[in-house]
This record gives structure tokens, sequence and C-alpha cells, in this order.
């Protein structure tokens, strides 16, 4: 139904809107997930999306989080095909750049301008081309915003308000505060915080990634890193009005699901970087 008075539940519309929502807050969570050891009776844990953490990582993170029982923890995709990705015995070819603030992994210590910018090069270096989006938590921003506000020398470097303008088949909203957007940028990256990202030591503050999401120069066809899709997002529903497939109904009810067929890809591990063990400056 369309119109519900059970304030418990409230319309069928509503359900769809409510379950749409959630599928949207189970891909980010597995996007961003802390790895873990994936053995072949984890079912369920295999059909997830492989993390950005896991993807964007290197022999010296695997050095310093594996051991016996976790082996491959980040080896991304190879758990299901023993083939894959092996940064134990790859000499440095799936790393991305991984690094910590103290300039040990494992060690927190509070993040600097200067392991910023290093880290912005290393990408650069590695993909010749600009990266394209940082991301973190709520609490990294916080770190990267404490960097440079009292910092006035060098105040245009963290740009807050950066506004710009959105078109849509060929017409063109304002600049500016009259119709723009505003977003956080760093350098002139977008920053995206994501209330989902996690800190890879106990007590830090979450990771912060740099990624390059653009063009892959070696294969236009593909981005850097992005979702591939077999079989984009598709709502099935069957109920008492509408029969079928996915569903044999032997209730008088409604039954409902959101399916995708995708993993998220990576065809150069150099063009990204991520900067873990963050401690409070505050």
């Amino acid at each position: 139904m369309d119109n519900s008075r059970d304030d418990n539940f409230g319309s069928l519309a509503q359900q769809r809107v409510y379950a749409s929502d959630q599928f949207k807050e189970i891909v980010n969570q597995m996007l961003t997930a802390i790895p873990s050891d994936v053995t072949a009776t984890d079912t369920l844990q295999r059909l997830d999306l492989e993390s950005l953490d896991r993807i964007v990582s290197s022999y010296a993170e695997w050095n310093f989080e594996g051991h016996a029982t976790v082996a491959t923890l980040y080896d991304p995709w190879r758990l299901a095909n023993s083939n894959g990705v092996n940064r134990q015995n790859s000499a440095g070819t799936w790393d991305s750049h991984v690094t910590s603030p103290s300039g040990t992994i494992g060690t927190a210590d509070v993040l600097t301008d200067s392991v910023l910018r290093s880290a912005l090069a290393n990408v650069r270096i590695a993909a010749g081309k600009e990266p394209t989006v940082m991301i973190g938590g709520q609490d990294t921003y916080s770190e990267v915003q404490s960097i440079y506000m009292n910092a006035y020398r060098i105040q245009n470097t963290a740009d807050l308000r950066t506004e710009f303008s959105v078109s849509v088949n060929g017409v063109e909203s304002f600049t500016g505060t009259g119709a723009g957007l505003h977003i956080s940028t760093i350098y002139g990256l977008p920053f995206i915080p994501s209330k989902d990202t996690t800190q890879s030591a106990e007590g830090s503050v979450d990771d912060l990634f740099i990624l390059n999401t653009s063009a892959d120069k070696n294969n236009p066809n593909k981005p850097l890193l992005g979702i591939q899709t077999l079989k984009p997002i598709v709502y099935y529903e069957a109920g008492k009005r509408q029969q079928g497939y996915p569903f044999i109904n032997e209730a008088f009810t409604d039954r409902a699901m959101y399916n995708m067929l995708a993993e998220t890809g990576c065809t150069n591990f150099k063009a990204h970087a991520k900067i873990r063990d963050i401690a409070s400056g505050i």
C-alpha cells in the first residue's frame, strides 16, 4: 500500500526509500572497512566489495599488520583466487604510498603539512596526473583544519569554502553564493568526510586517503580506481499486487530487495596514497 495509518512502519513507499538509503550505507561501509581475513568459510564476507583500505596499501603495511592467521590481510582480491595480488613477494610492484606522520607505520603522530605534501607528490609522480579526491573522517578533517587555520601565511592552501557552478544539458548555474555549492578543498583537491572511515591504530583519528579516480592513461576506458559494475542496482518487489521473481508468494505480504553485481577495481596501485596512524593534535 502507498498509505498507512501504522506509525510503526509507515507506507510501503516510505520503506522503499528507507531500504534504498540502507543499501547505500552498506556499500559505503564495505568500501571503508578495515581488512579482515576472509577464509573460504566466510561466504557472505567474500561477497563484499573490496575495501579502499585493503587496496591502498603496501608491503610495509602488510608486514606490520600481517601475522600467521591473516597472511593475505592486505592482498586485495587474492583470497577468492590464490593467484591474485601478492604484496609479500612483489618487491613493491603492488604498493601504494602508505605513510605515518611519525615516519614509522604503527606509531601515531600529528599530521603535518610536510607529510601531506609528500603524499600528494608521490601520487602525482606515480600516476602522472593530479589526484582527484581526499577521503577521511570528520576527525581527520578537523586535524587538517588545525594545520592551516592559524597559519595565515599559507591560509590559501586550505580553501574551506571553494565555490563552483553546476550545469545540466548546457544550462549553468551562477557561481558563488547565488546558487553555487560549497565544498572543502585542500591544495585544490576536494575533501569528502565520511562517517564510515576507520582508523588503523586504536586511539588515532581516521585514516586519510588521497585517491585518483580519473581515467587510466594506459586504459582510457577504466578509471585508476573505481567500482566496476556488471549489473547495476536493481530493485525487486513481489507481493499481493505484483508477483514474480525472485520471490514465491505464499503469504499476504510484500517482499522486496535491492541487488547489485560489482567490485572495486584498481588499475594502478601507485596512483593512490594513505596517511594512517594520525594522532589527535587537539
